[in-house]
């Protein structure tokens, strides 16, 4: 009967679509309903089931969502890796289009017209990707299990299922036909028989000037992508390694059970487990709680009408709360600033100006600032109201992270649970030192089976547990690096396919520079100095969109790292050493040949 209650899950069967109108009326039923809370600012959202996991951003959400955002992230790196198997393509098709000149020149003598030029080349890029297609198809049954691992996913891969996966992959190989063949198409027709004949044909500066964009192009893509790698992996690390303000270290915790009992009842079986599990040697100490670490806030509650008394500070801040016993701050290593912890208080039932009394209050630093007190010691003994009821701060604990790094710290406070009746969770800490786990955990599991036979022993490692918030980052950035590595695999085997071909271009003129006494070294020089430069302009181009880029995905995190020189520096030396070790290997190549056999026909 509390329509302004936001602890359940509320889900709507609707018998036609739910237009405006019904929403305009939903939310006028709702507000006539809560009347009184509407100060609170509280509103309502509809969201159909199918766009939780990737699009909705609510607190206390069932479970960790996907994001939408980095779907479409590797989608556009799926694209670009594409893109430059395309460019090399085209890049390697209108590089050899002068060995081919002379196969158009005869076509043309013969007859053939430009229009059947075009077709033909345009056939070629067909079968080579249709070619490229079958072989995905044979392969792609057996990389899915290996890309699932690394994801985290359970994907099948149907081409009839339905769901419209054959036209996606008719629309990618007809994109890919036409972007990587129409180019070459009418570069190879548009030749002159006569030019070619005569042996005046050059190469223009308009293709020239194409194949080294579309060199800048693809080598500004790997540049991209190798600086969200690094990115990414820093960012993790860094979460994974920063001081949570707690010790979840050697403890174990276990789902409460539920039972139909009344209060009395529940806090009897919780002392007699919590007495049992204490006579255990390699057990230091046990708690009861509300919510614990890392699963979220779906445990937790939030409100925002507490207010300090004094000040009338903190009415409209959502503060977020749940109940302990004595032993959680000790279990977890709290930091206390100032005040006390909780220990067995007593209750007044109400104070003289006839506010009802319970028991004290912690809070950490933000909700103390949020509450208006200037320091730690100014916040002791103060009055909060929490909707009529009236609580004493008792402690100030240090800030600290309930849960991933990637959310920032909500102002805490925290209410003693005397009878442990509220809790949802039992904690253990197990003393340093105790190796095994599993013969004391067996010993736990007996006691808790004594008291809860028709309950079931759920437990878990709470470090583990809150591993568990990274594990999106980690399976991204996995899925991301190997994009990255195959994209820097494509893009080096076009700078070599385009090395091979200045090379053999100019076999003549290395023969004649060796002769007149050039060194390996400065034919080298000459052969890696024009791709170096192109290598170097990609870079330029892409660190201030990289740097952007990255700047937009660190946004969503409280706790992120700082784009330093590095994260640019390391992937710029690496695409460099990658393209010269290509380079420096066909240059070696072409200048350890006999002079004699690059000029024997001249």
């Amino acid at each position: 009967d509390n329509f302004s209650g936001n602890n359940e899950f509320l889900y709507l069967l609707a018998n036609q679509a739910l237009d405006n109108d019904f929403k305009k009326r939903y939310h006028e039923l709702y507000y006539a309903r809560t009347n009184p809370f509407l100060e609170r600012g509280d509103s309502l959202s509809l969201m159909p089931l199918g766009d939780i996991h990737l699009y909705s951003d609510q607190s206390f959400e069932a479970e960790a969502n996907g994001s939408y955002q980095v779907v479409n992230i590797l989608i556009v790196v799926a694209v670009f890796v594409l893109l430059i198997a395309w460019v090399n393509y085209i890049n390697l098709s209108t590089a050899r289009a002068m060995e081919r000149a002379k196969e158009v020149g005869v076509r043309k003598v013969m007859g053939s017209t430009r229009r059947a030029l075009i077709i033909q080349f345009l056939t070629e890029s067909m079968m080579l990707n249709f070619l490229a297609i079958i072989l995905t198809l044979t392969c792609i049954q057996g990389v899915l299990p290996f890309f699932n691992d690394l994801a985290g996913a359970q994907l099948s891969f149907q081409l009839f299922d339905g769901s419209g996966m054959i036209w996606y992959i008719v629309g990618i190989y007809l994109a890919g036909s036409i972007a990587s063949g129409l180019y070459p198409a009418f570069v190879l027709s548009n030749y002159k028989p006569l030019a070619v004949i005569s042996g005046n044909l050059k190469d223009s500066k308009s293709g020239l000037l194409l194949r080294k964009g579309l060199v800048v192009f693809q080598f500004m893509i790997t540049m991209l992508l190798l600086v969200g790698t690094i990115t990414i992996y820093k960012q993790v690390n860094y979460m994974r390694s920063q001081d949570l303000g707690i010790n979840i270290d050697r403890t174990i915790g276990i789902n409460s059970p539920l039972l139909a009992d009344t209060e009395d009842a529940i806090s009897a079986k919780r002392k007699t487990l919590k007495a049992e599990i204490l006579r255990i040697p390699e057990i230091k100490s046990l708690s009861f709680t509300e919510s614990v670490f890392g699963r979220g806030n779906s445990d937790m509650n939030t409100t925002t009408g507490m207010m300090a008394v004094e000040t009338e500070i903190g009415k409209r801040v959502n503060f977020s709360f749940f109940r302990i016993d004595d032993e959680f701050m000790p279990t977890f290593d709290f930091q206390l600033l100032a005040g006390r912890l909780f220990k067995d208080e007593l209750e007044t039932p109400f104070d003289k100006e006839g506010y009802r009394l319970s028991q004290g209050m912690i809070v950490n630093e933000t909700a103390r600032r949020a509450f208006g007190f200037e320091t730690n010691e100014a916040a002791i003994g103060k009055k909060i109201n929490r909707w009529g009821d009236i609580f004493t701060v008792v402690g100030v604990i240090a800030d600290y992270n309930h849960n991933s790094l990637k959310l920032g710290v909500d102002p805490m406070t925290f209410f003693h649970d005397r009878d442990n009746a509220s809790s949802s969770y039992i904690a253990i800490k197990v003393n340093a030192g105790s190796n095994s786990y599993k013969a004391m955990l067996s010993k736990v599991e007996e006691i808790y089976r004594g008291v809860y036979p028709e309950s079931d022993f759920d437990y878990f490692f709470m470090d583990e547990e809150f591993e568990k918030q990274y594990a999106a980052d980690q399976q991204f950035g996995s899925v991301f690096t190997t994009f990255a590595f195959v994209t820097i695999f494509v893009a080096i085997l076009g700078l070599f396919g385009l090395v091979l071909y200045e090379v053999q271009q100019r076999i003549k003129e290395i023969g004649i520079r060796k002769v007149l006494g050039a060194s390996v070294a400065s034919i080298i020089g000459l052969l890696s100095t024009n791709f170096l430069k192109l290598i170097f302009i990609s870079i330029l181009l892409a660190s201030p969109i990289a740097y952007f880029g990255m700047s937009e995905w660190l946004s969503s995190y409280a706790n992120r790292i700082d784009l330093g020189l590095l994260i640019f520096l390391v992937p710029a030396i690496v695409i460099i050493a990658l393209a010269l070790l290509t380079i420096i290997a066909q240059s070696i190549k072409a200048a350890s040949e006999n002079p004699v056999k690059s000029l024997r026909y001249e």
